[in-house]
C-alpha cells in the first residue's frame, strides 16, 4: 500500500471508529469524498474492527491480519530495548496481530513481570484508549488461576532501530508454565488429571463470567500449567 494512502487510511479509521454505527455514513462521506477506494479499505477494517470489549491481543486471526496489513506501513521494525516503564526487558514471549508480551524484571519492588505492549503502529488514541479499558477489566479479576494486572498506562519507548514511540503498556503476573496439552503430554497425564487442569481452568471462567467478562478466545496456548 502507498505510504500516504495508508497513512489517509489509518487518519480516517481511527476518526470513525469509536462512532455509533448510525453515524459512520454520514462521517464516511465527509472524510472520504470521491475516493471509493480508501472508502472501501477503511469499511473492510471497520467490519473486522474488534470493538470496545474484545482483547487487542486476542483478536480472530483474520482480523489481526487485515488490520495488520493495512497499516502495516505505520510501524517500525526494532524491538523494545533498556526498558518498558521501569522493568527492563528480558525476552520476548509472544507476539499478536496489535502487540507484544515481554518476560520483564521490574526494578521497584524487583520482581519477574509480563508486560503487554501494543506495536508502534497502533499507538493512536482509539486503540489505546481500548487498551487501557482491556486493564481495567482484566484489574477486576480476583483469582488464583488468572494472572493479576499490576498496573498499566502509557510510556516512551526505545526501539533497537533507533525510533521512539509513545505506547500502551499493561504489567501483568509472570506465569511460568507450559501449555495445558504440551504439560498433559510431557508428564504422562492420565484422564484424572488432565480433568483436574479442566476443572481448575473452568473455575476461572466461572469467576470472570460471574463478573461479566468473557474471554473469546480460549485456547490450550492460553492455559499455562
Amino acid at each position: 500500500m502507498n505510504p500516504d494512502r495508508n497513512e489517509q487510511v489509518k487518519r480516517i479509521f481511527f476518526a470513525v471508529c469509536d462512532e455509533p454505527a448510525a453515524s459512520r455514513t454520514q462521517l464516511l462521506d465527509q472524510l472520504c469524498g470521491d475516493a471509493p477506494e480508501i472508502r472501501a479499505e477503511v469499511e473492510a477494517l471497520l467490519r473486522d474492527d474488534p470493538g470496545e470489549q474484545d482483547s487487542l491481543l486476542e483478536m480472530p486471526l483474520a482480523g489481526k491480519g487485515l488490520m495488520a496489513a493495512a497499516l502495516s506501513q505505520a510501524e517500525g521494525s526494532g524491538e523494545p530495548v533498556g526498558e518498558i516503564a521501569g522493568c527492563r526487558v528480558i525476552r520476548k514471549i509472544a507476539e499478536g496481530g496489535m502487540g507484544a508480551v515481554f518476560e520483564c524484571e521490574q526494578q521497584s519492588p524487583r520482581r519477574r513481570v509480563a508486560v503487554k505492549l501494543l506495536k508502534q503502529g497502533f499507538a493512536g488514541p482509539a486503540l489505546q484508549r481500548r487498551f487501557r479499558h482491556e486493564a481495567e477489566i482484566l484489574g477486576r479479576l480476583h483469582h488464583p488461576n488468572i494472572a493479576k494486572v499490576h498496573e498499566s498506562g502509557v510510556t516512551d519507548i526505545g526501539y533497537s532501530d533507533g525510533t521512539h514511540a509513545r505506547c500502551a503498556y499493561m504489567t501483568m503476573e509472570f506465569v511460568a508454565g507450559l501449555a495445558m496439552t504440551t504439560y498433559a503430554r510431557e508428564h504422562s497425564l492420565d484422564e484424572r488429571g488432565r480433568l483436574e487442569i479442566m476443572i481448575a481452568t473452568c473455575d476461572a471462567v466461572r469467576h470472570a463470567h460471574a463478573l461479566g467478562i468473557v474471554h473469546r478466545d480460549l485456547k490450550p496456548a492460553n492455559i499455562l500449567v
